[in-house]
């Protein structure tokens, strides 16, 4: 960890620590002179009033301690690259079969959750390959995806930040370079896959009005955002680094849909927190249960409003079954990029894999991810059995599986949903 943020860390803990004694010893001494002066029924009442005021104390001060540890052994660790992009081939086995002319335009932005923090093995956020994949293998269409994030991004900022995105990523449309895995051709693809979505979607717009920066420019958009807003509203804002938002989690999340086409298809998955070692801890788990709930209730309630012109889509959180099926290697999460149609072959149906990292780039960051996580120990211990081995070594963050198996439920309950059954209808229109 550096220097600099060893002692930022240091200076936070004496603070709030010093904070905190002030704070107690004010309230014990105002305590026990109220006890002193009032009857037994007072000094119970008394009593209550301490628990009602320690308890969220003491919650706080965990929820301070689990973000300073983070801080403290992570927060040099390399992540995947940001902003990053990718295509998934359809490996079209029906020679006489004419190509999809027009790929799956899929994007992907957030917080952390949406940049890959706390994988070790892939130098490209995982999740976002995955659901592109997925989409792919059910929709018979190429799928191309962009992903872009920022540690603790709340839903205010995320709108900021997302139309600075589509802005840049209109001027650097003809820069980017690509590399294929598995035939290691040049970026010569990459920029045909660009040419040939751009070439498209610019033929569709030019008799229509742009109201908004993304105007049919995506298809489908996964926003991961919720744990800043949530640190924002219950940490104090030295320690969280984030501040409330003015005008609420679900007003962000509306400004935020009207950046895109009426035709893009806007998914709000709940996040899933049910593994996180740190949110099973009381009494800090009696407060983040209901705090996260309420916004989860604020995603369902804009995708309860949308309308066929404005679609939004939740997707509530895997139960432990499901986590439980994919940890031990079975469930349909398993075996749907396993499958061909006829449920005859075992064999990959998604095969190329196209990303705009060079390959030299991209092995050379992973290198350097596995390094950072051998020379670190896991903080704690998960204190639940299921999902134990999704968990990422800060015990904070999703794992390289779970982030395959998140993405995997979200295109699954996406082509599921009514709004899967528009996006079949778009693909045979293409």
């Amino acid at each position: 960890m550096s220097t600099f943020a060893s002692s930022s860390a240091w200076k936070i803990t004496s603070g709030a620590w010093a904070q905190c004694k002030i704070t107690s010893g004010a309230l014990s001494q105002y305590l026990f002179q109220m006890t002193k002066r009032h009857s037994s029924y007072s000094r119970s009442a008394m009593i209550a009033a301490a628990v009602a005021v320690a308890v969220p104390a003491v919650a706080m001060g965990q929820g301070c301690y689990f973000l300073l540890r983070y801080r403290w052994y992570f927060a040099d660790a390399p992540h995947p690259v940001i902003p990053s992009r990718g295509v998934a081939c359809y490996n079209n086995n029906n020679k006489n079969k004419k190509e999809d002319a027009t790929p799956l335009r899929l994007l992907v932005v957030g917080d952390s959750l949406a940049m890959g923090i706390g994988m070790k093995e892939s130098a490209t956020p995982i999740l976002p390959d995955t659901v592109a994949r997925c989409l792919s293998k059910r929709m018979n269409r190429s799928v191309e995806w962009a992903c872009f994030g920022k540690p603790g991004l709340t839903a205010d900022s995320l709108v900021t930040e997302t139309k600075e995105f589509l802005k840049q990523e209109e001027q650097n449309n003809d820069n980017a370079t690509a590399t294929i895995v598995e035939n290691g051709d040049t970026s010569d693809e990459w920029k045909e896959w660009r040419r040939r979505t751009t070439s498209k979607r610019g033929a569709n717009n030019n008799d229509k009005e742009e109201n908004d920066l993304g105007n049919d420019k995506y298809d489908v958009i996964v926003a991961l955002v919720g744990i800043a807003d949530l640190k924002a509203a219950f940490l104090p804002s030295f320690i969280s680094a984030t501040t409330a938002t003015s005008e609420g989690f679900g007003s962000d999340l509306n400004r935020f849909k009207n950046l895109f086409s009426p035709n893009s298809i806007i998914v709000l998955p709940a996040l899933p927190i049910r593994p996180v070692p740190i949110f099973q801890y009381p009494p800090l788990s009696w407060f983040v249960s209901p705090l996260l709930s309420m916004q989860e209730q604020d995603k369902q309630t804009l995708a309860e409003n949308s309308t066929t012109n404005t679609r939004v889509v939740f997707i509530d959180e895997p139960t432990d079954q499901t986590i439980q099926d994919f940890e031990h290697g079975r469930g349909p999460l398993v075996d749907m990029l396993m499958m061909n149609d006829d449920n005859t072959s075992t064999t990959t149906v998604v095969q190329q894999m196209i990303y705009d990292t060079p390959l030299t780039t991209r092995l050379g960051l992973e290198q350097n991810m596995r390094q950072f996580s051998k020379g670190q120990k896991s903080p704690s211990k998960p204190t639940r059995s299921v999902g134990k081995t999704l968990v990422a070594l800060d015990q904070i963050h999703p794992n390289d599986k779970c982030y395959d198996f998140w993405g995997r439920h979200i295109a699954s309950k996406l082509m599921d949903s009514s709004s899967g059954s528009f996006l079949a209808q778009t693909n045979k229109r293409s």
